[in-house]
């Protein structure tokens, strides 16, 4: 299958979602005109009558953050399609390199070094093609506002072209309704089915009818925008409080979530990305209800939530899992995972392998929660009270608590292991390194022996291609590490770098960290590192 004919996968990770933002939806837009619906056409006959709709004028919107985050996911997508489309040593030297255009800033050069990878993955070699993809690719389709009024529902659209140039012609296609092509840049309303529940929005390529339907996003289907639905949870949220029946951190953290709801969300805010509007509006309907009845916000509440955990005073954001294998009253490992530089609480669960860590939880039967590093830093009491906040919701196995990083994340999981040895069952760094000394600008003052031999079993993963971590000097502060006790790994794989490793190796380290009775890492007269 040619990438062209692909274009209906890429369009599941390929548009920015943000909801209606100035800078990435101008003004003017929302006066376009609409086109007429109709939803009266079969499902066999939908396709023959997509109807076209002429451009509006544009305005080239700055690239973000979040798309920035699309770009990873497609090409994580890609990678995943297609593992054996680029060979694991080009494509981890390729993404490592291009990895510098997002640290100056340079988003939208990054963006397209970003698609035009995940292009080679998939095969693509045409130029013309190339450029079509791209173009097709990197289009943002938010939705203005959805209805559902006199049992017609309908949902207002904006297509917007990421910057200038020759627009790709595209269908989308909102909840089974009838497709419509269109050209951005353009605001068109398309016509839903009138089943009820959230209302996906789906897209393929103009030129391509048998490529296929995939989604861009969900969204709750109301009588309300998101700023009115936002209202309303906070009206719900204030009888809550003055009935006195809900903790003030239950009442805080209810707040927050119902902030994402928002016509104006944040271009630099991935979990406006990676959480559409339906989950949210889902998450602030059970918070509401939770609140009205006087229940704890959060006891016995599985799945995916985006929480606002407030310790003494310092709000940590943080993504957490609690996977349907956790049973209740079992007691069940943590895993605390930190992500590296320039990423956010959300990395592990949307991208690092589109969110393996999460598949992995469901597969091990343990809850992950993953705080935004920066702010978490590496503060011991903000770990104590991470801590203490999941062992009153679920009774974690504290013995059965552990931290894996990444980079940046990897060097405060060092740090936080060395000022907490005894609160961690084991440790994994992944293209990382830092609190124990040993190599420069890693940090950490010098350990003596008893501090050493008291540290948990560590893991360490390096890339032998990563231009960041220098591997040799690494494993020969591991090995001096062992040599004086400690009881730590460390692994050196040929075809890696520093980000692309983290989805290869983490089933096999998060089958470490949860084991109740891990293996403990090689005696220190082993090999310094074990080379894979």
């Amino acid at each position: 299958m040619s990438a062209a004919r692909r274009i209906g996968w890429l369009a599941a990770v390929c548009c920015t979602t943000t909801y209606g933002h100035p800078s990435v939806l101008p003004g003017h837009m929302a006066g376009s005109a609409p086109a007429s619906t109709s939803s009266q056409s079969s499902a066999a006959t939908q396709d023959a009558k997509a109807r076209k709709v002429t451009p509006s004028a544009s305005i080239g919107p700055t690239v973000s953050k979040v798309e920035l985050a699309a770009a990873f996911q497609r090409l994580e997508a890609a990678v995943a399609d297609r593992p054996a489309g680029m060979s694991r040593a080009e494509l981890n030297r390729r993404f490592d390199s291009l990895t510098l255009l997002f640290f100056q800033n340079r988003l939208a050069e990054a963006v397209d070094a970003l698609d035009a990878l995940t292009l080679d993955v998939l095969g693509e070699r045409d130029p013309a093609t190339r450029d079509e993809l791209l173009r097709a690719m990197q289009v943002r389709v938010a939705p203005a506002r959805s209805a559902l009024r006199d049992d017609e529902a309908s949902m207002a659209v904006s297509v917007e072209l990421p910057r200038s140039g020759a627009a790709v012609p595209i269908v989308l296609r909102a909840g089974g309704g009838e497709p419509l092509e269109v050209t951005p840049p353009a605001t068109v309303t398309l016509a839903m089915s009138e089943d009820a529940g959230p209302r996906t929005i789906d897209v393929r390529l103009a030129k391509d009818p048998s490529s296929e339907w995939m989604r861009l996003r969900a969204v709750p289907v109301t009588d309300a925008s998101p700023d009115e639905l936002r209202s309303k949870a906070e009206r719900a949220i204030e009888l809550a409080a003055a009935a006195g029946r809900s903790l003030p951190a239950d009442l805080a953290e209810a707040k927050a979530r119902a902030a994402l709801l928002t016509n104006d969300a944040s271009p630099r805010r991935t979990i406006q990305l990676v959480m559409d509007q339906a989950q949210v509006w889902s998450m602030v309907n059970e918070d509401c209800a939770r609140l009205e009845r006087g229940d704890p916000l959060f006891i016995g509440r599985r799945g995916d939530q985006w929480r606002t955990i407030d310790v003494g005073g310092v709000k940590v954001p943080c993504r957490i899992v609690v996977p349907d294998s956790v049973r209740a009253g079992s007691s069940p490992p943590l895993v605390i995972a930190l992500h590296g530089a320039g990423g956010d609480e959300c990395m592990f669960f949307s991208a690092y392998g589109r969110g393996e860590i999460v598949r992995q939880a469901e597969r091990l039967g343990c809850i992950v929660l993953a705080p935004n590093t920066t702010v978490f830093a590496t503060s011991p009491l903000l770990f104590d009270g991470l801590v203490d906040t999941l062992a009153r919701e679920w009774g974690i196995d504290r013995t059965r608590v552990s931290v894996v990083g990444h980079s940046m994340g990897a060097a405060a999981a060092g740090s936080i292991v060395r000022a907490r040895p005894t609160a961690f069952a084991r440790a994994a760094l992944l293209a990382g390194w830092g609190g124990f000394g040993g190599v420069p600008g890693t940090g950490g003052a010098a350990m003596d022996d008893a501090a050493i031999g008291g540290l948990p079993p560590i893991r360490v993963e390096l890339g032998a291609l990563d231009p960041l971590m220098d591997a040799v000097r690494i494993t020969g502060s591991a090995q001096a590490l062992r040599e004086r006790g400690a009881r730590i790994d460390c692994t050196v794989h040929a075809d890696e770098g520093h980000t692309m490793i983290v989805p290869k190796v983490l089933p096999a380290v998060m089958q470490w960290l949860v084991a109740p009775n891990a293996a403990t890492p090689a005696s220190p007269a082993a090999s310094p590192a074990r080379a894979r």
